[in-house]
């Protein structure tokens, strides 16, 4: 997640946002349910990748998560984020396969996974909104770059400034707020 993020600040901000507003409607859409069907799939992955599931068997898994998250997406559907709930109706729908899945793993494991994802989209929103704020600024600043004000310090007038560098400060502060 650092080397991603490191990558995302050296962006400029319009690109950054729009890159951002994406993943914040793809999170709005992904709930507990999604975020389970998402880690499921990812361990189906890591468990084939590592020798433990034989292609067929992925196969069956892999096609029974994409069906039941497909029976999920209608309207009105139950969409339980609990695990137990899952591998019941990826056992309806493949058979005895489906606890395969869950090879290395807890439900705890699972659950937290799930709680992580939910708590990182949540970032990704927040960030978003900083960086919206941050290029409302930069815009701002560039508008009143020539705007002549007076500067304070600790409530005394000062030496005058310009508005954009104002601005600008706060942009600044925004940016520090991003960045951690």
């Amino acid at each position: 997640m650092r080397h991603a993020r490191n990558e995302l600040v050296g962006l400029g901000p319009a690109l950054v946002l729009s890159m951002l507003a994406a993943t914040s409607r793809a999170a709005d859409s992904c709930d507990a349910f999604c975020h389970l069907a998402e880690a499921n799939k990812a361990s189906l992955i890591m468990l084939h990748d590592r020798g433990l599931l034989d292609r067929a068997v992925a196969g069956r898994i892999a096609a029974g998560i994409s069906a039941h998250a497909q029976d999920q997406s209608v309207a009105g559907s139950r969409r339980s984020s609990n695990y137990l709930h899952f591998e019941q109706a990826l056992e309806v729908l493949i058979g005895e396969d489906a606890s395969r899945l869950h090879v290395g793993r807890s439900r705890q494991d699972l659950h937290e996974t799930v709680r992580r994802l939910q708590q990182r989209d949540l970032y990704f929103a927040v960030y978003a909104a900083q960086l919206a704020a941050r290029h409302a600024l930069l815009n701002t600043a560039q508008e009143y770059a020539n705007a002549v004000i007076p500067a304070y310090t600790h409530g005394v007038q000062a030496q005058p400034t310009s508005a954009g560098q104002y601005f600008l400060a706060f942009a600044s502060a925004k940016e520090r707020d991003s960045t951690r």
